[in-house]
């Protein structure tokens, strides 16, 4: 079997920095990244904002209709209604997983409201509420063995819930509780804005992070994801207690909400519970968030740094979950990244970290990393193993073999009813429909070399490189194709 252990070094690196800065983004300040470390350190002041104290939240006191959609198997789509809902039924075990994810991400904030997004729904998670107590609120959850969460991506934010079944409609409960009535506590709105504060800090500390940082700037320049949910220093400092809770009210569009649940769960009883709870919101027109093009000039960033390697990350526009090349996509970066491991480590000695791959986004990139004391000699293997993939038929054995690693993984990803939930709702947020999910395991062991040789082709170009590094020993010359 081909070797593939730079899959676990960088991609756990990349994928943790991504949920830092898209779960948690990548945005400081116009300026430097030294600059923006400099704002996080000044002494934080809050500045309460003329903003009237927000009003009680009002619910629909009629019963909302409900309409299916359609069935696959144990699961189904239908509405209660604004809100589109996903139900998988798993029989096997007693673990529930459920999902509210508000569709919009990146696409929400500006320059100004970066970082606003992810406070405001962390202190909501763990804040306690108008009703519930910070301590009584996390009692309850301690008791039953239960968790309720925020998260906040590039594509969407939301709550999340994970239970046992019989104590799932009462962490429910809670976690509409905290959706609905967050208490916004002055002490816990310190506490997460520091953990923001600092997270933002140790991006400039790490020289992984860094690059990624700066790969990031240059790549999203004039996208929407160039504004990161964790934000920036200054937006985070000045943030008081009421806008937070501005802020967090506007979210609450039912329009923009897709639940998802799986665990062993009757579909009756999780329809009464919504109807009860989400399906609740007024309606307030929200249209239905569009994907954005990024542009596709080349292009590198240096970061002068004395270090005893260079850090090289670079970004291309890629297809995304759904279209028809993904599947060889992916593919096409899981053989790319096994031939650079083979050919820049294993044969060459040139690096200790090397890899590629793609990400799962609704305006979607694949990337190359690479660390190099030779940046020169690096780049040019890479960019030669680039050109060949383009130029080769890649034969039907190593093809098949690269499947069925990746199968291997993805089925390994899906072993929690909560990785299963994240499956299905990006399915339907990123690709437009869940059954895409159910059919891209078929996609993928369908790509033929061919396949293959028509992605590289079109997508494996217009790389756009920040690296971090000796600048006087780097020259952008080396980041671009011969």
């Amino acid at each position: 079997m081909r070797n593939r252990p730079m899959k676990n070094t960088f991609l756990i690196m990349f994928l943790a920095f991504l949920s830092a800065c898209s779960a948690r983004p990548e945005r400081f300040e116009e300026g430097t990244a030294e600059e923006a470390l400099n704002n996080e350190t000044a002494q934080a002041e809050v500045v309460e904002e003329e903003l009237p104290e927000l009003e009680p939240l009002k619910l629909l006191s009629t019963e909302p209709q409900v309409s299916l959609i359609g069935t696959m198997g144990m699961t189904q789509k239908f509405k209660v209604g604004d809100i589109t809902v996903i139900h998988r039924v798993t029989p096997a075990n007693q673990v529930v997983a459920a999902r509210v994810y508000i569709d919009g991400g990146a696409k929400n904030l500006t320059p100004e409201t970066q970082g606003i997004e992810r406070l405001a729904l962390d202190v909501s998670a763990s804040g306690g509420t108008l009703n519930i107590p910070r301590d009584e609120f996390t009692s309850k959850l301690n008791s039953m063995g239960s968790e309720v969460f925020s998260f906040a991506d590039r594509d969407f934010s939301g709550y999340g819930m994970k239970s046992v079944v019989e104590n799932f409609e009462t962490t429910w409960e809670l976690m509409a509780e905290a959706a609905f009535y967050p208490a916004f506590p002055q002490e816990e709105i310190d506490v997460r804005r520091q953990q923001q504060l600092a997270e933002i800090a140790s991006i400039t500390e790490d020289p992984d992070s860094r690059v990624q940082y700066e790969a990031s700037r240059l790549f999203f320049k004039g996208h929407s994801y160039f504004n990161l949910q964790i934000g920036v220093a200054e937006n985070l400092q000045r943030v008081s207690s009421r806008k937070l809770a501005h802020y967090h009210r506007g979210l609450l569009k039912p329009e923009r909400m897709l639940i998802v649940v799986v665990g062993n769960v009757p579909t009756s009883k999780l329809t009464d519970m919504i109807k009860s709870s989400f399906a609740r919101l007024p309606s307030t027109g929200a249209e239905p968030v569009q994907p954005e093009a990024f542009t596709s000039e080349a292009g590198v960033e240096i970061v002068d740094q004395d270090l005893p390697t260079n850090y090289v990350l670079g970004y291309f526009e890629a297809p995304k979950p759904g279209t028809p090349q993904y599947p060889a996509m992916v593919v096409t970066m899981e053989f790319l990244r096994d031939r650079l491991f083979e050919e820049v480590r294993t044969k060459r000695n040139l690096t200790y970290a090397v890899s590629a791959g793609i990400g799962a986004n609704r305006s979607n990139y694949g990337y190359l990393y690479v660390t190099a004391t030779d940046p020169v000699t690096t780049m040019g293997v890479i960019f030669d193993q680039i050109a060949e993939v383009k130029l080769m038929q890649i034969p039907k054995q190593e093809l098949d073999q690269v499947v069925n690693v990746f199968l291997t993984e993805h089925y390994m990803n899906l072993e929690t009813n909560g990785g299963q939930a994240s499956m299905l709702a990006r399915a339907e947020l990123i690709s437009g429909d869940w059954k895409t999910a159910e059919a891209f395991l078929a996609e993928v062991r369908a790509v033929t070399p061919e396949d293959v040789q028509m992605v590289a082709q079109r997508y494996l170009t217009n790389f756009r490189f920040g690296v971090v590094g000796k600048a006087s020993a780097l020259n952008a010359k080396t980041f671009q194709p011969r």
